[in-house]
């Protein structure tokens, strides 16, 4: 290889790197926040001066993020064995109530990540994204639409009907 594919290379590990950061970051704020969401924790004790120190600019988040660096071997192994959730629970009435009231994908994400959360449920197993949301909801909306043209298809009367529903209009509208 040439020194450009190693260059090229080093970038890409270095972008998945601070992807990992990132993430990991992420995890932790969102975690962080639940956890004072659980705890009902008012205003006048939240603003007591606990900010993440690794987020502001100094020698603290040089070292946090060289013992990341360091780590960043056996974070990319973790994340490997990590996969998606398989388990699907949306259902065409999940499906109706989300579209009856103009839910969006991303407010019914964190509605059921809450709810599986609640009932005890691993939000890790759950396919629980948007596009799974969206997908489902495109589904079901499409079998809605074929259902409601069979039905309207087997009310509609034949060419012949038509014909002598016609006539039978302009007979009644001459009589009287």
């Amino acid at each position: 290889m040439s020194n450009g594919n190693h260059m090229k290379l080093a970038k890409d590990e270095e972008r998945v790197l601070l992807r990992v950061i990132e993430q990991e970051n992420r995890r932790a704020k969102a975690h962080h926040s639940s956890e004072i969401d659980d705890t009902f924790v008012d205003s006048s004790e939240e603003s007591s001066g606990t900010e993440d120190i690794s987020d502001q600019p100094g020698p603290s988040s040089n070292i946090a993020q060289s013992s990341l660096e360091e780590n960043i071997n056996a974070q990319i192994e973790l994340r490997m064995g990590i996969g998606r959730g398989r388990k699907c629970f949306l259902t065409p009435k999940i499906m109706a109530v989300l579209d009856r009231f103009h839910i969006s994908q991303r407010s019914a994400v964190f509605i059921f990540k809450a709810v599986a959360e609640s009932l005890g449920h691993n939000i890790d197993e759950l396919a629980i994204n948007r596009n799974t949301i969206q997908r489902y909801r495109k589904d079901f909306r499409k079998t809605k639409a074929t259902r409601i043209k069979e039905l309207f298809k087997e009310n509609e009367p034949t060419p012949d009907q038509k014909v002598a529903c016609s006539d039978h209009v302009r007979v009644t509208t001459l009589a009287a």
